[in-house]
């Protein structure tokens, strides 16, 4: 049996909102489809052996455990970087997301620099006398995703719930808006983009958990680790989500 290896980095700063679900959400659909996985949660990266794995999530936190995390990254950007070069998947929420891009400034106005293996600048939020101001962005997103599944799904939506202060702006065309917001804030209010790519590397601001609701962006990620490993799958099995299918319809229909 062919064991697929899960990191869930930084589990005890990083765990807000329930965000474990969607790592959670992945093993089940990979033991679904008769493979082993193991989950390894990872809040220290001393003598992390890197390639050992398939793939990695990170979730969301507060400012300082953010300052914490950044700290701790930045002694390991090599081979975060090498990881996604090479075409390994890797999901962000959230604060995650913010690390990773170029800097944070918090609400103190405290500039945290981030990996910058996404072209995105955050901060906290924009001046009251700024279009469209609003202290946090919370609530339900429906968005359109920007690029077609290799997974081969017809399903484009995305839903999830957002409550965010950070506003996130897309920096260079390396980076691209992971979707298109149908409703809600997504990443600053204003131009109407949620979440970033680069390559297998997703980045998003949907909580609640994303994958779950979302089984076609889980299957994709799937996908990416079966092909990262040289594997053949175009033939990946189908599973039966009516459930999880009913639950995207629902939040698609939340005001």
């Amino acid at each position: 049996m062919l064991q697929i290896q899960l990191g869930h980095l930084f589990s005890d700063k990083l765990n807000l909102y329930g965000d474990k679900g969607n790592i959670l959400s992945l093993k089940y659909r990979l033991e679904a489809r008769g493979f082993q996985v193991v989950i390894t949660e990872i809040n220290e990266l001393k003598d992390l052996d890197f390639t050992s794995f398939d793939f990695f999530f990170m979730g969301g936190g507060q400012d300082q455990e953010q300052v914490e995390v950044a700290q701790v990254l930045k002694a390991h950007k090599s081979a975060l970087e090498d990881f996604i070069e090479q075409g390994k998947p890797f999901l962000a929420i959230c604060g995650a997301y913010q690390l990773l891009g170029e800097s944070y400034m918090t609400s103190e106005q405290e500039i945290i620099e981030g990996l910058a293996i996404l072209n995105v600048e955050t901060r906290a939020k924009l001046e009251k006398n700024e279009k469209d101001f609003q202290d946090r962005l919370v609530g339900n997103v429906v968005a359109n995703l920007n690029f077609s599944l290799e997974s081969g799904s017809n399903l484009q939506t995305l839903v999830g719930f957002e409550n965010h202060s950070g506003r996130t702006f897309i920096t260079n065309a390396r980076t691209q808006a992971l979707a298109r917001v149908v409703k809600g804030f997504g990443n600053n209010a204003l131009d109407q983009t949620e979440g970033a790519r680069y390559k297998n590397l997703f980045a998003s601001y949907l909580h609640g958990s994303l994958l779950p609701k979302n089984p076609h962006l889980a299957d994709e990620l799937i996908y990416l680790m079966l092909k990262a490993k040289g594997l053949d799958c175009s033939n990946l099995k189908i599973l039966d989500d009516n459930i999880e299918i009913q639950a995207h319809k629902q939040a698609l229909e939340l005001k």
